[in-house]
């Protein structure tokens, strides 16, 4: 039998603190310009990934990332809403 690898709580709580700082700083800044964001949990057997999106309803442009790494995935959409770079 394989041991299950386990992760210590300051490396969890330090992750959950980062996870929340990029929701609550790409929501402020979606809340300030009108834009929707959206993150969604893909699960797949044995594992997930994520995908987060900003839309702009008014003109139907978005951002979308799709990463098994959710802050990964919400640092990828933050720096793409900074410098414009919508999906085609």
């Amino acid at each position: 039998m394989t041991a299950t690898p386990t992760i210590p709580s300051l490396v969890l709580r330090d992750r959950d603190e980062i996870e929340g700082r990029y929701r609550r700083t790409l929501g402020e800044q979606c809340a300030a310009a009108g834009l929707d964001m959206v993150i969604a949990q893909e699960s797949i057997v044995g594992r997930c990934s994520y995908r987060a999106a900003v839309i702009n309803q008014r003109t139907g442009s978005r951002i979308t990332e799709h990463n098994r790494d959710l802050v990964e995935g919400l640092d990828r959409v933050l720096d793409r809403l900074n410098r414009e770079e919508w999906d085609l």
